[in-house]
């Protein structure tokens, strides 16, 4: 038979093109350095993160750990905290993913990284990029979508849509 993986750990949704698109249900930083580390191990020759953070309490205190964890990769996009059970009200108003991508460019040492607050307009650009730039996004390219919030609908979305050959 074989191992064919666990469900959101590392888990390949699919491919773009030439792109390969992981997910991994990683909500900490140590899970998120553990991924792209992991990740890494495929040596592919652009790594592209994109984390949706998850609950806005963990995104409070956390975001400059998760900044520095996805500074590991060559491009980081990071989405609005997937809430859960959590409202950004009282000691957490004001708490967004912005942070976390602002941590992480901090840290990126000039690599990009993208603040796209919804998962609507994180397709629409990641899809348009990888269409777009064969050269950027080209051969050994890994996408991964990270978060245990619903990011995964993202990689799914992006490898569904992929064009057919030819039709770019």
């Amino acid at each position: 038979m074989g191992f064919h993986g666990v469900h959101r750990r590392l888990q390949l949704k699919g491919s773009r093109g030439p792109v390969h698109i992981y997910d991994d249900y990683a909500h900490h930083p140590t899970e998120v350095r553990a991924a792209l580390a992991a990740l890494r191990e495929l040596e592919p020759s652009r790594l592209v993160a994109v984390f949706q953070p998850h609950l806005y309490s963990r995104t409070k205190a956390l975001a400059t750990e998760f900044g520095a964890a996805l500074a590991a990769a060559d491009e980081t996009i990071v989405l609005e905290v997937y809430p859960a059970r959590e409202q950004p009200v009282g000691d957490l108003a004001g708490v967004s993913g912005l942070q976390v991508a602002q941590a992480a460019a901090e840290r990126a040492g000039g690599r990009p990284v993208w603040w796209l607050p919804t998962a609507e307009l994180a397709e629409r650009t990641l899809a348009g990029r990888l269409d777009a730039d064969p050269h950027l996004y080209g051969e050994g390219t890994v996408l991964v979508t990270i978060g245990a919030g619903d990011v995964f609908r993202l990689g799914e979305a992006l490898a569904a849509e992929a064009p057919i050959e030819g039709e770019r």
